[in-house]
């Protein structure tokens, strides 16, 4: 430890516990050995508190830009502590691997459990297939794992692929894995596990709405052998027998709208931007996969935090009384300027963005009838970063026929339960905006119509006002304006999702 440029004493996993247990028993024999192991293992706590130290390359943003380590050796490194620690989820009975360090080893196996997933939906190295990639060491295939290790892994929020892949690693474990002698036909006496504690941790580790009907399930378990068809059927209905339970806490989807993250554009930089000059285009980088877009924005910003800051808005339109409209995202990679991340609501996609030195987020020149604070263009839903978790994926919901926006995080076996936000105001004052828009300039900025309107609306509450040429003041827009009354344009405005991603983030849209 001292001199490791000399000749160095190496120990076996195996033999370390052995040691550690002889010195435990008799201290007073070899305390010098006492305590370079007691400092060895202080030194594996602290490599297991800093793992990994480097991420592999990938295309994307990593947190080292370049590493010599490949994804399969982290994997192979990753299985292998854990092996030798006692799993992901060790039991009661087993002698801790660091008796002085516990701590150190549950944090690293919640980190292992984010990794394992992490390399699949970052990486593509798919679960399901972890056993072959191993398959010159089948003690570390997933497939020996005991039920409390499956369910771990599968409680883990972090980093989840598409969920139709962590139901297949759960169906295959269940029927080549540990879990296989539960689903015999004839199952051994004294099994320690059984279908019902199998369905019971499954259920709890899925997230059913991101998952196809059950009915879907079971029909995605042919293409097999006889034998293992009528053992898959089973498996399939234990691997989704939560489903009408946990189907029914969530809350009730009415004509929810899918945002995908392939309907997303950037926004041009607007001429009047005082920001301009540091717009790095080529610094943008969006990738299409199989269930998601990736974006990051690799920008170095030398000079101006935010001014590199690329504005992506979705293509499709959503309108008032429409129905619900739902976005899904998860942030891979946070840098500095994590702060300024923005997700909200905008309007007309087409007239650019612009950022302001003093501005916390998007904006541009407000039009006729647009107020500040008021009707802006851009509404930015502020309570994003007190609900984020990088790694998780967040739903944003838009209710256009409640007026409102709640955000929760997808987590395993729990129902979402985020807080509503109005945006009712916001929505109230675009109504004004749009019809004032196309108005006569002079009803906004002349103060004798102002009075005569606000002098009529008296008239009319004495009652010396009424009849038809009352309601024909009531319903004139330029009126409504001035009183502060609800306008309903003839057609309604078109609203749509915008991310602004700052430099040095990774963000994935579903």
């Amino acid at each position: 430890l001292d001199n490791p440029d000399k000749a160095l004493l190496v120990l076996e996993a195996r033999c370390l516990q052995k040691l550690q247990q002889a010195v435990e028993d008799q201290p007073e024999v070899c305390p010098v050995l006492r305590n370079l192991l007691s400092r060895f293992e202080a030194s594996i706590a602290q490599w297991l508190s800093s793992w990994p130290q480097a991420e592999p390359w990938r295309e994307g943003l990593t947190l080292c830009a370049s590493c010599s380590q490949s994804a399969e050796m982290l994997e192979l490194e990753l299985h292998s502590v854990l092996a030798l620690q006692g799993g992901m989820a060790p039991g009661p009975q087993q002698p801790p691997f660091l008796p002085e360090s516990e701590e150190a080893l549950d944090a690293f196996r919640q980190e292992a459990a984010a990794w394992l997933f992490k390399l699949e939906a970052l990486y593509g190295l798919e679960l399901i297939n972890q056993p072959e990639r191993l398959a010159q060491h089948p003690r570390l295939s997933m497939l020996s794992w005991e039920l409390p290790e499956v369910e771990a892994l599968l409680q883990c929020p972090y980093f989840r692929p598409p969920e139709m892949s962590v139901w297949r690693f759960a169906r295959r474990w269940c029927l080549e894995g540990g879990g296989a002698c539960a689903f015999r036909d004839e199952p051994e006496a004294g099994v320690p596990v059984t279908k019902e504690n199998i369905d019971m941790a499954i259920s709890k580790g899925l997230i059913w709405e991101l998952l196809p009907p059950k009915e879907e399930l079971v029909a995605r378990s042919g293409g097999e052998s006889d034998a293992q068809s009528q053992r898959s059927d089973g498996v399939a209905d234990a691997a989704s027998g939560g489903a009408e339970e946990v189907a029914a806490e969530l809350p009730e989807e009415e004509t929810t709208t899918s945002i995908s993250g392939s309907s997303f554009l950037r926004l041009q930089r607007r001429n009047d931007c005082a920001l301009k000059a540091f717009d790095d285009t080529a610094a943008l980088h969006c990738r299409c996969r199989e269930s998601a877009m990736v974006c990051w924005n690799s920008a170095l910003e030398e000079q101006v935090v935010g001014g590199s800051r690329q504005v992506l808005a979705s293509s499709c339109p959503m309108r008032r009384g429409e129905g619900t409209y739902r976005l899904d995202l998860r942030v891979n990679t946070s840098g500095d300027a994590a702060f300024l991340l923005e997700v909200g609501l905008m309007v007309s996609p087409d007239d650019g963005v612009a950022f302001k030195v003093d501005a916390p987020g998007a904006c541009r020149p407000l039009r006729r009838g647009e107020l500040p604070g008021k009707s802006e263009p851009f509404f930015r839903i502020l309570s994003l970063m007190d609900v984020l978790v990088e790694g998780v994926r967040l739903a944003v919901e838009l209710d256009l026929k409640e007026d409102e926006v709640t955000l929760s995080n997808l987590e395993p076996g729990q129902t979402r339960a985020g807080e509503a936000i109005s945006i009712a105001p916001w929505l109230a004052e675009r109504n004004r905006a749009q019809v004032m828009s196309a108005r006569n300039p002079g009803e906004l900025e002349c103060h004798l119509f102002k009075e005569h309107a606000e002098h009529l609306q008296e008239l009319v509450n004495e009652g010396k006002l009424d009849g038809e040429l009352a309601d024909m003041f009531l319903a004139d827009p330029g009126a409504k304006w001035v009183l502060a009354a609800e306008i309903t344009p003839e057609v309604p405005e078109a609203y749509h999702f915008y991310i602004s991603l700052p430099a040095g983030m990774e963000v994935e849209i579903f």
